[in-house]
């Protein structure tokens, strides 16, 4: 089955770190998402990819996804961004061949392979025309930036809405920006009007099925009573999201040859080219990456050092994210901050 991927946002909503890594790039403990993302397809089987980029972010799109190997990779331009149901029409408009059935993603996103196999493997033997991806949550924060579906025992979507807000839920079950769709949905989406924000959303695309009478599944891709809290743990809308992602996609201790060598407590990640001084403290959930600067004593702990970054000595970071040439004061104390090369903001999320 091929996969087309929708690459072709910069991701307003985690400015300021966008300016610096679109959030399709964004580096989850050393590896790009999307790469991350691809190798997930790929274990299940899934080695064609359509990359819809936009002028904007295309070539650095296109470097990480060369890293991908094995991957046959297409790319299709979207210019300018306008929701999923137009990055399917620039497939269709771009391309000479159309795949009969695909995965369509976002590529902010991360399932696990047991996730998205599972989604492949429904599909295939539930006869539907289209699969979503859901999770379930008695949490309805959900409501505020989540489509919301109504579903019978079966998980067989009878109605969806995007973003339904918390007096309008249909149902605990929340659909998650990944799909399966069979080649009609091309001419479908033709059908479509744009939405009041000037998009053709899928949502509107997956509704005209249903009211066609097409079969749509459902398809829990993350187990359990998903807690809103967690949701960073697989899908970034923020930078505390991709903080969140990124710490819980560390494992161990990796550090390079270093002169000093850090109190640590696991998970830790620094990349080469890093310089540390005496009595530093790191851990857990640190990520740093290379060409960064620590002095003496410095304390990290549920943060992320992007590159030259200068920590100077008894700064303490805690669930900071560090962007790139940006220097910390010696001796500040600084908890939930994004800081840059010329301000400190709050973390939000």
């Amino acid at each position: 089955m091929d996969v087309i991927l929708l690459a072709a946002g910069i991701g307003e909503r985690i400015q300021p770190l966008s300016s610096y890594y679109p959030k399709q790039v964004a580096p989850i403990a050393g590896i790009p998402i999307m790469v991350r993302l691809m190798e997930s397809f790929k274990e299940v089987g899934c080695n064609n990819f359509i990359v819809v980029k936009s002028p904007d972010c295309g070539e650095m799109v296109e470097k990480v996804v060369s890293n991908v190997e094995g991957a046959q990779v297409q790319y299709v331009v979207q210019d300018p961004p306008r929701g999923m149901g137009d990055a399917i029409r620039c497939v269709k408009e771009q391309l000479t061949e159309l795949p009969s059935e695909f995965v369509l993603s976002a590529t902010d996103v991360l399932y696990g392979v047991e996730g998205i196999k599972s989604m492949v493997d429904l599909h295939a033997h539930s006869g539907a025309d289209s699969t979503l991806s859901l999770l379930y949550s008695s949490d309805n924060r959900f409501a505020k930036g989540h489509g919301n579906v109504a579903v019978s025992e079966d998980l067989n979507i009878t109605q969806i809405i995007e973003k339904p807000g918390q007096d309008n839920i249909l149902s605990n079950y929340y659909s998650m920006p990944t799909y399966i769709f069979k080649e009609d949905i091309f001419n479908q989406l033709d059908q479509i009007p744009p939405s009041p924000r000037g998009e053709i959303e899928i949502q509107d695309a997956i509704q005209f099925l249903i009211n066609l009478e097409k079969p749509v599944q459902g398809a829990v891709i993350i187990p359990g009573d998903v807690k809103f809290s967690d949701v960073g743990k697989f899908h970034i809308t923020t930078v505390a999201d991709f903080l969140q992602m990124s710490g819980a996609y560390l494992s161990g201790i990796q550090l390079p040859p270093l002169d000093e060598f850090p109190t640590t407590i696991e998970p830790v990640l620094v990349e080469e080219g890093v310089t540390i001084g005496d009595s530093c403290f790191l851990g857990p959930k640190v990520y740093i990456r290379p060409g960064c600067i620590l002095a003496n004593f410095v304390e990290i702990t549920e943060s992320v050092i992007f590159e030259n970054a200068t920590i100077n000595a008894h700064a303490k970071l805690r669930k900071c994210v560090v962007l790139p040439g940006a220097t910390i004061a010696a001796g500040a104390k600084l908890t939930g901050q994004i800081i840059t090369e010329d301000e400190t903001l709050p973390l939000t999320s």
